[in-house]
């Protein structure tokens, strides 16, 4: 299993296995934290989703998390 600090530096240079890893490492907490929160399942999907096109849009502006990984999402 890759490091989170790993992950990041991988996501930063648009590593495909490293944002794949970060998704598949992420997307089902992110996903169970929105259905309790909106309590929906298509709201919590469409939100999952949102979160990680704002990473993708982060990471492209040169912007998003130095460290602390899932505390980022989180907040996204």
């Amino acid at each position: 299993m890759r490091s989170e600090a790993d992950l990041i530096n991988g996501a930063r240079a648009f590593d495909i296995q490293a944002l794949a890893a970060i998704y598949d490492r992420y997307s089902p907490g992110l996903y169970n934290y929105a259905v309790r929160l909106l309590g929906d399942d298509c709201l919590a999907e469409d939100c999952v989703a949102e979160t990680f096109s704002r990473f993708l849009k982060s990471l492209r502006s040169g912007s998003g998390p130095e460290e602390h990984l899932q505390a980022y999402l989180y907040r996204v």
